[in-house]
């Protein structure tokens, strides 16, 4: 484990391995406002020299004229990357939530005791303790949300003795929402699916439904991601990824070769290319504009950051909004 180091010992270090300042003071600030690991371990990457394997007992090497201000840059600009991607992802989480709420009210029921049945839904997976699945650890979770002592549950079960299911999905997560719809029977599924991406419910297939739940969970990962901290640019998710898909990536131009070397995989251009399958373009918008503006304002100052950005990212330069 590494010692801990004031703010003028990492500048020192900093400065010993080739980085250049032009305002140690401004940089010392910058440094106590959001921490060295976040900026400099976060991003240096870029600016490391890579002519030699760096090994635990060699020290790492900046390019020659880096400067802190270009790092500071590259932290700031995935900032604003991440905000936008928050933005959208909540505005994916609403389509999700009003979708299932109409759907379960529409075909199930609205009072508690026909929503909450269990036998309406797919049980999932089997609890890792052994005991019940998936779908009762669901409704365990909503029924804390039912008589939780916060509004509006409290107003409902008071005035109307019923907390329907547009209210209580209220109190869910992002993660809550995704494993209900993955739990719904078939039927409701597909109706869900239709209402979101705006088509009929009867061309719907297995090939789209499986699409579909890929890319709420990849929404649902890059939510966790923005939320949680870490660099959001060239961010690719383990878990949620895209499937090869005959309706997704022949539509993004993807090869199977292409995806096969990791494209259309889980990167930030999937991201981009998921929410194109929306009804409602405002979650795809919100992201364009963020992502945009973010990669404008540091590309301004370093241009030579172009090609390894985009490639990072593996954003299709159509989805942006660029001044260069």
């Amino acid at each position: 484990m590494k010692p801990f180091k004031t703010l003028d010992e990492q500048l020192a270090i900093l400065e010993a391995r080739g980085l250049v300042f032009s305002d140690k003071e401004n940089a010392k600030k910058k440094l106590s406002f959001y921490g060295y690991y976040e900026i400099i371990n976060g991003y240096k990457d870029f600016l490391l020299e890579k002519k030699q394997k760096i090994t635990d007992h060699q020290e790492e090497c900046f390019i020659e004229n880096s400067t802190s201000d270009h790092i500071f840059s590259l932290f700031m600009m995935d900032k604003t990357i991440t905000s936008s991607v928050i933005d959208a992802t909540c505005d994916v989480e609403m389509y999700v939530r009003a979708a299932i709420s109409y759907v379960v009210s529409k075909n199930i029921g609205e009072q508690q005791i026909n929503y909450l049945n269990r036998r309406h839904y797919q049980s999932g997976k089997k609890n890792k303790n052994g005991q019940g699945y998936k779908v009762d650890q669901l409704i365990t979770k909503f029924k804390k949300i039912i008589y939780d002592d916060i509004e509006p549950m409290k107003h409902y079960r008071g005035y109307h003795g019923n907390v329907p299911p547009w209210i209580m999905l209220k109190g869910t997560t992002f993660g809550n929402l995704a494993n209900f719809y993955k739990l719904q029977k078939s039927e409701n599924k597909k109706e869900v699916i239709a209402m979101i991406l705006g088509i009929p419910k009867e061309i719907v297939d297995e090939g789209i439904t499986n699409m579909f739940t890929d890319i709420i969970f990849l929404c649902h990962s890059y939510r966790n991601r923005a939320a949680h901290g870490g660099r959001m640019y060239n961010y690719r998710s383990a878990k949620a990824v895209i499937r090869y898909s005959e309706n997704f990536h022949p539509r993004a131009n993807i090869t199977q070769a292409e995806y096969r070397k990791g494209k259309g995989i889980s990167c930030l251009g999937t991201l981009f290319h998921a929410l194109t399958w929306m009804d409602n373009k405002v979650a795809l918008a919100r992201l364009q504009a963020g992502v945009s503006v973010a990669l404008d304002q540091h590309l301004k100052v370093y241009p030579e950051d172009y090609d390894l950005v985009l490639s990072e990212s593996n954003i299709n330069p159509k989805f942006l909004q660029l001044s260069r």
